[in-house]
């Protein structure tokens, strides 16, 4: 369904076998208001999760760096 064939009005949309309702401008407002909440807390989680994978993958390179240098001991110490 594209604009142009958008019911405009009453007698369009009961003609499409649709029931119309009126929504409250208070209504309308406060649903705006939550889907804005709802869609910030998104954006904030999806942004802890980003920080958080970071900080995964630099534990990650530090413990395969720490593992490295054991392994380069070790045979230092089976050499001598």
């Amino acid at each position: 369904m594209n604009e142009s064939d958008t019911p405009r009005t009453d007698e369009a949309i009961e003609a499409m076998g649709l029931e119309a309702y009126v929504v409250p401008v208070e209504v309308c407002r406060q649903l705006e208001l939550e889907l804005n909440a709802s869609l910030e807390n998104q954006l904030e989680s999806q942004a802890e999760i980003a920080r958080l994978r970071e900080q995964a993958k630099l534990w990650h390179q530090h413990y395969r760096d720490k593992a490295s240098n054991a392994q380069k001991y070790k045979w230092a110490f089976i050499e001598m």
